[in-house]
């Protein structure tokens, strides 16, 4: 193989920079001010200014952008560009962010030409062509593929233009699994270098770049395995040593950037939905699609027009040149059987082709956007089933700059063996000519560069940037709409571009992942200036009010301002030009949270009631206080706080308004304060301990409840059962049961007999020796136990009010028979949801109250795909998706209830049918 030369490298680089230049002209003379567009290149221009400043400022704190707080890791809701901001802090700190972006659009556009060059030119040199044609093909490669339809479609996707990270890797382990002697290690650490900087560069092609590696080395152990057999070469076990090597290297060079994205996706549940990811599949129509702002065909009228998504056309000269070179590979196949490396290539890129290919068409085959999906299987959506991180990629399309790759390569191959006929001069205006057509097929020049005045800072942004102003940490701009899309898109970049100049916290931004709160966040905006909103603001740290008047018609910006001076919880700080900005006063609750912990911890409750928002504000705050923070963690805001020691009450805990304190060890007279879905409780010195009585059952969701319990004291201890509760006290003991009864009934507790009502009741027991607790075993549960310092004289039952059931399903074809004995009420509630499977769009697709029997029991039979019945007040279309059937307390009909049946609903049937059997408990 003819080594690379690097006087043709030099220059093949050099001709890529000018064509960069060209390809994006006039942005080169603009690119101190203005950009490709306002939208997504502003945004990443901003990540880049975030990653310069954090980088030479608190390099700690890179991954907590600004924006969208109170989330952590925010930098990582979309590439965080941190390897090129690596490489471009210099021009970043010197040029800014816009200037830097330009160069590094230019500098992609260059490098991924060159890569392919390099690529192609040493693919083709297995062929065993004269120098020159090679080099002429390759440089028309690398050209082609830098004008495609798909990087010309994301000039303002920075990120998407990073694929000579890809192309160079792939270069390189070619050259390391060569048959001739090598420098292994020079390739294998430049494979593992160009991997994992690209899997740290782009997420999506982290993928990409993973697979399509693995499948090339992959190959290559498959024919290397069939030379063995068929001419028992010996097997190059040192080559497939030195790629564990670069796949070792490539993980740690990734591992530091891709962690951040693990935890986020994992917190917040970052899982693309069926119906989000055809929105953005290609159809085929794509791969004959170019963008709408192509000046050739699109402005003759000719083919479609895609997406920035959806347009993939190679060009009309790459395919027919790929088709001489698949024409020339197949008629002298059996000559390159004997050339391994080259054999190894014929195999690899007609099946990345198909497989990108196949890929890109995403979770449903369909001709154009418009047309209904094709009866044909899809590989995606099975890989989004059942492959981890498939369900993160929200665009399929993007598979497709693969298929333009191989197809390059392809006609690098056509285009070789043309040029290798001719005399020199006739190659230099051939290839001249192919390059020329080719850069007019795609041509997009000249851009229509948006202006560039938006993006100056406004007199509100430099009064923020004011050293006295350095007090306010979250500023809320206002107005917000009630969805972000459309032009509000475009407003909230620019408001994230302006805030670079003062770096406060914004609560509403944008990014290639919205975290869920960011609605609840805008929904509670609508219904400012009213106190309740005010309230939920101050309480998660929210300290400014921005008010762009401008933005607002003069009425609504006027009841805004007056609605906002009347309220005790803000402070006019400034008028600033066409910006009023209030100060949120800083909320007495929150001191009141610290006290109520001091010296002790919290238990946060994760009930879906309690806004999100509120305890990911906190928790940060509790943690600077040193305050530890028990509690499971909570889908799609945090994740899990330390786990609650067996009986410990901490000395606070944050609950909903809505639960019952005494599930948690905390008697209703322990609140401190309670607002905005969330209640304080302080414990009493007097509450010791609390324990669930669950006890786990194998094979079964629900935990069953024992009717039967030992207590035993001793002097610092309380044996309860099999579990030991340590208590650092010597004053008189109370026992505090809570007893769920199906009917009246007795509790025998040691000699004495209590009588028990039906439902459920606090039963409390003096403790001044070891207790057996019994009663029915069918009628009985004990759930919760709580121990007091206290004196009793003689135990006492105390009545609540609350459901108490336990049942039974099971399921005939789409009819489900629920088997229900409850006491407490009079009815119970049955209420089915589920998520739909193309979109996870919640479905109601069942409720009602049902009356029970006069001895509390209930026997119900209902079609879960057609409903009937006079109880039934809510029935949702039955759509295909995954489904759970609750019970509930008709008193509480927002409650969680508890679950006793799951099935999925596919093509009008119902299956997988799960009875989820619920022992006696508590239905809250």
């Amino acid at each position: 193989m003819e080594k690379l030369r690097f006087p043709v490298a030099g220059w093949a680089l050099l001709a890529y920079c000018i064509l960069s230049v060209a390809l994006t002209w006039p942005l080169a003379p603009s690119m101190a001010h203005t950009m490709p567009e306002h939208g997504d290149a502003l945004f990443q221009a901003w990540v880049l200014a975030w990653d310069a400043h954090a980088l030479t400022t608190n390099p700690g704190q890179i991954w907590h952008a600004p924006i969208f707080y109170p989330y952590p890791n925010s930098l990582a809701f979309s590439d965080s560009l941190l390897p090129l901001a690596l490489l471009g802090l210099p021009f970043l700190l010197l040029l800014g962010p816009i200037a830097s972006y330009n160069l590094l659009t230019l500098f992609s556009l260059t490098l991924s030409a060159w890569a392919v060059f390099l690529l192609a030119r040493d693919t083709l040199a297995d062929t065993r062509l004269p120098a020159a044609p090679v080099a002429w093909a390759a440089g028309v490669a690398g050209l082609a593929f830098a004008s495609s339809a798909y990087l010309m479609s994301h000039l303002f996707h920075l990120q998407l233009l990073q694929t000579y990270w890809l192309i160079l890797a792939l270069w390189a382990l070619r050259r390391l699994l060569h048959p001739q002697p090598r420098p292994r290690l020079r390739y294998a650490l430049l494979v593992g270098l160009f991997a994992g900087v690209q899997a740290a560069t782009t997420l999506y092609y982290a993928f990409f770049v993973a697979l399509v590696l693995a499948g090339y080395a992959a190959l290559w152990v498959l024919l290397r395995l069939w030379l063995r057999v068929r001419t028992a070469e010996r097997f190059p076990w040192a080559q497939l040593a030195w790629g564990g090597l670069a796949a070792l290297i490539a993980g740690v060079v990734a591992l530091p950037f891709l962690l951040p994205y693990s935890q986020v996706y994992a917190t917040l549940g970052i899982v693309r939905s069926l119906r989000e990811l055809d929105n953005w599949s290609a159809p085929l129509s794509a791969y004959l699609a170019l963008p709408a702002t192509n000046r050739s065909y699109v402005a003759a009228g000719q083919l479609f027009v895609g997406t920035t998504e959806a347009a993939l056309f190679p060009g009309a000269l790459v395919l027919l040149f790929a088709l001489v070179g698949v024409g020339r590979v197949v008629r002298g196949v059996r000559r390159y059987l004997h050339t391994p490396q080259l054999l190894l290539d014929l195999c690899f890129w007609p099946l990345l082709a198909l497989g990108a290919f196949v890929l890109s068409l995403g979770t449903a085959i369909r001709l154009t956007p418009e047309h209904a999906p094709l009866p044909i299987p899809s590989l995606y959506a099975l890989l989004w089933a059942h492959l981890p991180g498939f369900g993160a990629l929200r665009v399929p399309a993007r598979w497709g700059w693969l298929v333009t790759l191989a197809l390059v390569l392809a006609a690098a191959v056509g285009l070789a063996f043309i040029l290798a006929r001719m005399r020199p001069r006739g190659r230099v205006v051939l290839a001249g000519a192919v390059a020329l057509l080719m850069l007019a097929e795609q041509r997009v020049v000249p851009l229509n560069l948006p202006d560039p005045a938006p993006l100056q800072p406004s007199l509100v942004t430099q009064w923020l940037a004011e050293p006295a102003q350095a007090d306010l940490q979250v500023v809320l701009e206002l107005p917000l709409p009630s969805v972000l899309r459309g032009e509000h898109v475009y407003t909230t970049i620019r408001r994230q571009w302006l805030a670079q100049y003062h770096w406060r916290s914004m609560p509403v931004a944008y990014s290639g992942a919205i975290p869920f709160g960011t609605n609840d966040m805008l929904a509670r905006a609508q219904a400012l200036p009213s106190d309740a909103a005010l309230s939920f603001f101050q309480l998660i740290g929210v300290d400014a009010l921005l008010v762009q008047r401008d933005e607002m018609t003069p009425e609504a910006a006027q009841a805004m301002i007056t609605g906002l001076q009347a309220s005790p919880r803000v402070r006019h700080r400034a008028d600033v030009g066409t910006s009023s900005l209030f100060e949120l006063l800083p909320d007495p609750r929150i001191p009141q949270i610290r006290a109520a912990a001091a010296g002790g911890s919290i238990y946060l409750s994760a009930d879906e009631r309690i806004p999100g928002l509120i305890p990911l504000a906190l928790i940060p705050a509790l943690e600077q206080s040193g305050i530890p923070i028990y509690g499971p963690g909570r889908s799609r805001y945090y994740p899990p706080q330390m786990a609650l020691p067996i009986g410990m009450v901490p000395a606070a805990a944050l609950l909903s308004d809505a639960e019952n304190p005494l599930d948690y060890g905390y008697p209703p007279s322990a609140l401190v304060w309670q607002g905005d879905g969330v209640a304080l409780y302080q414990r009493p010195a007097t509450t010791l301990a609390s324990l669930s009585l669950a006890q786990p059952v194998v094979g079964q969701f629900h935990r069953a409840f024992p009717a039967y319990l030992n207590i035993t004291p001793s002097p610092g201890q309380v044996q309860v059962g099999d579990q030991v509760l340590y208590l650092d006290t010597a004053t008189p003991l109370v026992i505090e049961l809570d007893c769920a009864q199906l009917a009246p009934g007795p509790l025998q507790i040691g000699d004495q007999r209590l009588d028990l009502p039906a439902g459920l009741s606090r039963v409390r027991v003096p403790l001044t020796a070891a207790t057996t607790l019994r009663g029915s075993p069918d009628l009985t549960a004990l759930l919760r136990l709580r121990i007091v310092a206290g004196s009793l004289d003689q135990p006492e039952v105390l009545p609540e009010a609350a459901l108490v059931a336990t049942a039974q399903t099971s399921f005939a074809g789409d009819a489900l028979n629920l088997r229900v004995q409850a006491a407490g009420r009079t009815a119970i509630l049955v209420d089915g949801w589920g998520a739909a499977s193309l979109d996870d769009r919640p479905i109601h697709l069942l409720a009602g109250e049902v009356a029970l029997d006069p001895d509390g029991r209930l026997d119900l039979t209902v079609s879960l795909l057609d409903p009937t019945g006079a109880w039934l007040t809510e029935h949702a279309e039955p759509q295909d998706g995954r489904y759970i059937l609750y019970i509930k307390d008709p008193a509480h009909p927002d409650g969680p209830g508890q679950p006793v049946a799951k099935f999925f609903i596919r093509a009008g049937q119902v299956v997988q049918p799960e009875p989820v059997p619920l022992p006696l408990t508590v239905v809250r």
